[in-house]
């Protein structure tokens, strides 16, 4: 067994750690730019939003030649790891993993562009930034799905101010009021929060 000192990098994510504040930033920028080149799209212009505003897409068309699943699959790894701001893209764009079409990777693209433009950004986590041990955010999309109606919960946990879980998920049922939706969604989180602690 080899000491190698301090980690700086852990499965892409760069660890960034300052002893005298205490503040740790875990980015992944030479992964973002890794993944940008292996699709070509390197040389796309940045954005400041990963979506339009108002998008609704639907599952007619052809099928695209673009490789739309490996494309969001990386993507996610980025969310799933420093990214809590891909999260919505995410899941919305994997809604049409099956069939993509053109217009789905052009949206798709726009993530991508969004992206670029914030891969300096770090998930930064302080010690004693907080005096409150658990917070909890939760929301829901009533009928946000144009297409079955569907509900969406989105949720994110802090650890003594330091986000460490976040999702965004489609309602395994069809709420009929926007109360219902926000109590399905406050019941998911709080399960989530549950069997989380039981595995600890």
């Amino acid at each position: 067994m080899t000491d190698c000192g301090t980690a700086r990098y852990f499965l892409g994510i760069r660890i960034d750690y300052n002893k005298k504040n205490g503040i740790m930033k875990l980015s992944q920028e030479a992964a973002a730019t890794k993944m940008l080149d292996k699709f070509g799209l390197s040389n796309c212009n940045p954005t400041h939003t990963p979506m339009e505003k108002g998008l609704q897409l639907t599952h007619d068309g052809n099928r695209t030649s673009h490789p739309y699943r490996e494309l969001l699959g990386s993507i996610m790894y980025q969310m799933l790891c420093v990214g809590p701001d891909l999260c919505y893209p995410v899941n919305y764009m994997g809604r049409y993993q099956q069939n993509p079409t053109e217009s789905h990777w052009t949206s798709l693209k726009q993530v991508t562009r969004y992206l670029k433009g914030t891969t300096t950004m770090a998930l930064i986590i302080k010690k004693g930034e907080s005096s409150i041990l658990l917070e909890g955010y939760v929301d829901a999309d009533w009928a946000i799905d144009v297409e079955d109606r569907m509900s969406v919960t989105e949720f994110s946990f802090k650890v003594y101010g330091c986000s460490v879980l976040w999702a965004r998920r489609k309602q395994a049922t069809v709420s009929t009021s926007s109360s219902e939706a926000e109590y399905v969604a406050l019941s998911a989180a709080v399960f989530v929060q549950v069997v989380d602690e039981t595995d600890e």
